[in-house]
C-alpha cells in the first residue's frame, strides 16, 4: 500500500462524488461514443474517426476542479485507450507510444477545450492510420520480411519480439499472420530452418556436433539432438554417418 495515499482517502472522495452525481442526476458519456472511436481505430478506418463535441456531452462529463482540467482528463484517457487499441491491432508498441508521447506533449500546450477535442480526433486518426498500414500491408510481404530476418540471423538466438520490431508490427499480430499463412508457428519455423542448416553442416563440414549446436545458438547439445531428431527423424550422429561426404 502506498505511503502517500490511502484507500480510506480514495473512498472518501468516491463517496462525495457519488453523492454529488446522484444529486445532479449525472449520466456518463454514452459508451457507444467511446466504443465507436476504438472500433474505428481497431479496423484502421482513419477516414471515419469522429467524437462528439465537448459541448454536446458536457452534462455527462463528471466532476473536476475546472472544466479545462476535466477535458484534459478525457483527452489523456482517449489517447491511452487509443494507443493500447492500436498496439493490440498490430501496431508496433514503439511506434504507438512515440505518437502517444507526441500527442501528450501537444496537450500540455492546449489552451482551450476545442484544442483538446482536436487532439482526440487527430490522435485517433493517426492511430487508425497506423493500424490501416499494418493490416492492409501485403501479408505475404510481411511474412517474407520476417523470413529474411530469420535467415540472416539463423546462427543467433532469434526472438519473436526482435522479428516484430524489424518488420514494425506487434509480436502477437506477426505471430498470428505467420501461423495463418505458413501453417506453422514462427518458433517451429525457426527450429526447422536451424535444423536444415544443421543438416548441411553435418553433410559438408567436419565440425563436431557440439560445435554445430553452438554455431546455431542452441542451449545445449542434448537440446540440439532432441530438436534435430524431431524435425529430421534421426539423431545428428546417425545423419552424419549416413550422409557425410
Amino acid at each position: 500500500m502506498s505511503k502517500h495515499i490511502s484507500e480510506k482517502e480514495i473512498r472518501k472522495i468516491l463517496s462525495a462524488n457519488q453523492l454529488t452525481n446522484s444529486e445532479n442526476n449525472l449520466q456518463r458519456i454514452p459508451y457507444e461514443h467511446v466504443l465507436r472511436l476504438l472500433n474505428r481505430i481497431r479496423s484502421g478506418a482513419y477516414r471515419e474517426i469522429s467524437f462528439p463535441e465537448f459541448s454536446e456531452i458536457k452534462e455527462h462529463a463528471g466532476i473536476s476542479a475546472s472544466e479545462k482540467r476535466l477535458w484534459e482528463y478525457y483527452t489523456v484517457s482517449a489517447i491511452a485507450l487509443s494507443v493500447f487499441t492500436a498496439v493490440d491491432s498490430g501496431v508496433s508498441p514503439d511506434q504507438a507510444f512515440d505518437l502517444s508521447d507526441a500527442m501528450l506533449q501537444r496537450l500540455e500546450k492546449a489552451t482551450d477545450p476545442s484544442e483538446l477535442h482536436d487532439i482526440i480526433i487527430l490522435s485517433a486518426t493517426l492511430f487508425a492510420y497506423m493500424v490501416h498500414q499494418s493490416k492492409f500491408r501485403d501479408g505475404s510481404y510481411l511474412i517474407e520480411q520476417a523470413k529474411n530476418y530469420i535467415s540472416r540471423n539463423i546462427f543467433s538466438k532469434i526472438y519473436l519480439e526482435d522479428i516484430a520490431a524489424y518488420v514494425k508490427v506487434h509480436p502477437s499480430y506477426l505471430s498470428r499472420c505467420f501461423s495463418k499463412q505458413e501453417k506453422i508457428t514462427i518458433s517451429n519455423y525457426i527450429a526447422r530452418e536451424k535444423m536444415q542448416v544443421a543438416c548441411n553442416l553435418l553433410e559438408h563440414s567436419d565440425r563436431s556436433i557440439a560445435e554445430i549446436s553452438q554455431y546455431l545458438s542452441i542451449s545445449s547439445q542434448s537440446s540440439f539432438t532432441t530438436t534435430f531428431k524431431r524435425w529430421i527423424g534421426v539423431t545428428p550422429q546417425k545423419y552424419r554417418d549416413r550422409y557425410y561426404s
